[in-house]
């Protein structure tokens, strides 16, 4: 075991590779994680734009008359 342990460290990558490597891959991480956000919100303000717009005209007259029916009288 005294001599995997011995031989061991001649294998380990130089420090500014490893350092080079971690800063490339916290790089990709990021520019994911910024893409997926862009993304979610992209999709949230088309969300909420949609559900501005008004009604299709192919609803059906049973449709709107259960939404009249539940939803609450404002007097």
């Amino acid at each position: 075991m005294k001599a995997l342990l011995d031989v061991l460290p001649r294998h380990a990558p130089p420090l500014w590779v490893v350092v080079a490597a971690s800063l490339v891959l916290a790089a990709g991480l990021l520019s994911t994680f910024i893409d997926l956000l862009h993304e979610h919100l992209r999709h949230g303000a088309e969300l909420r734009a949609a559900m501005r717009q008004p009604a299709s005209a192919t609803v059906t007259v049973r449709g709107v008359v259960d939404t009249k029916a539940a939803a609450p009288q404002v007097r």
